[in-house]
């Protein structure tokens, strides 16, 4: 097997608060799907959420609460914020 041509692709792993309803269930912040937790993980292509982030696009593996905690996260800055070097 010729691994020359193989494609590396980063991924990063972030978790979100879940959102409680009175009967006790919780959901993802979209409200779609049922978890068994206070938290859940998503794991996305670092490339193509750090893409969306930049553009402002809101990802198709994200919705709107959750691309809104990754930007305002600082430990994600490196996703959507240019470096910039002082001399």
């Amino acid at each position: 097997m010729d691994h020359s041509s193989a494609i590396i692709t980063e991924v990063v792993e972030v978790e979100f608060p879940s959102v409680r309803l009175d009967r006790g269930d919780w959901l993802t912040l979209d409200l779609k799907t049922k978890v068994l937790t206070p938290t859940y993980k998503k794991v996305f292509v670092q490339d193509s959420i750090s893409y969306d982030l930049q553009t402002g696009q809101v990802s198709n593996d994200c919705c709107y609460a959750e691309m809104w905690i990754i930007k305002n996260n600082p430990k994600y800055d490196y996703l959507h914020k240019e470096e910039k070097l002082t001399l």
